[in-house]
């Protein structure tokens, strides 16, 4: 039953990720999200760039503002990938509390890797199966269409299994800040981690508004990862370009099949076609002149 009803949870939370218009909105340089939790809360989430004026380690720096009435009630900072997170509290404007939490006595990872994809020699040394040609456009006092086929191969597949705890005195944004920190890197948008936290509060029964969720709780989320290398080859002068690598991750819970968010980084078979990014690329790795620009994809 309560598998049931964090499905329909989560389902709910992924329906609302599309139609709240204030959580697709950003902040280009501060990657700022804000969620709905009710009708006078709501949570804010920014992460800052590496360079930005709040970078102090070598993950992204991030800063969650839980707001009730539009006054801050709840600030919890951290860093992607980092140990720590430290939650603070306001009451009328002023500081209640303050509390660090240390990311590694409530999260726990477990990476099991599959690398059986390049155990023979073919598999290893191939450049894997055509994922499509690439048709540019004509350089300037030249009659000739370049034409290039891209190859893509899988090179390795990752489960990452992490395993959440939850204490009594923790609020939504310290769950969230717990789940920013672990799996922030692979999930890339931070409004994702909110939806994760929502869904397994919600589920435990917790308070998703208020000082603590005022439960405990044990919850396993998973980041299944393909790990791809692309390659451009140049029939014309026999020429293969190296490796141009991405991964698409799959993020889920273990206790819905209903949250399946996928998202890409670098060069996979679903973004090849992105910005002509990969294709720029590839011309510049064979021909080492300015770019014409793609004619089409094929």
């Amino acid at each position: 039953m309560r598998k049931v009803l964090l499905s329909v949870v989560l389902s709910i939370l992924m329906v609302l990720n599309f139609v709240m218009p204030a959580m697709a909105a950003g902040n280009t340089e501060n990657n700022t999200t804000i969620i709905s939790l009710a009708e006078t809360s709501s949570m804010e989430i920014s992460v800052f760039s590496s360079n930005g004026e709040r970078a102090t380690n070598d993950g992204q720096p991030f800063l969650i503002k839980q707001y009730d009435n539009g006054t801050v009630v709840q600030t919890v900072e951290g860093t992607i990938g980092g140990n720590q997170i430290i939650s603070t509290l306001y009451e009328n404007g002023q500081m209640k509390s303050e509390r660090v939490i240390n990311v590694l006595d409530r999260v726990q990872k477990i990476i099991n890797s599959d690398n059986a994809i390049e155990s023979s020699t073919r598999a290893a040394t191939s450049y894997g199966g055509v994922l499509g040609h690439i048709i540019y456009n004509k350089e300037y006092g030249s009659n000739i269409e370049q034409q290039v086929t891209v190859y893509s191969k899988i090179t390795s597949r990752d489960s990452e299994g992490y395993v959440i705890n939850g204490a009594l005195a923790d609020t939504l944004s310290d769950v969230a800040g717990l789940i920013l920190s672990a799996i922030g890197a692979c999930i890339q948008v931070p409004s994702i981690a909110a939806q994760i936290a929502m869904a397994i509060v919600l589920y435990y029964g917790g308070n998703v508004i208020g000082d603590a969720i005022g439960v405990t709780f044990t919850e396993n989320v998973s980041v299944d990862a393909t790990h791809y290398t692309l390659t451009g080859y140049h029939a014309a002068s026999n020429y293969y370009t190296s490796g141009f690598d991405g991964v698409e991750r799959l993020v889920k819970t273990t206790s819905s099949s209903a949250y399946n968010h996928w998202f890409y980084e670098g060069f996979t078979p679903h973004t090849w076609k992105d910005g002509d990014h990969l294709a720029s690329n590839i011309w510049t790795a064979i021909f080492g002149r300015a770019f014409p620009y793609v004619k089409e994809y094929c």
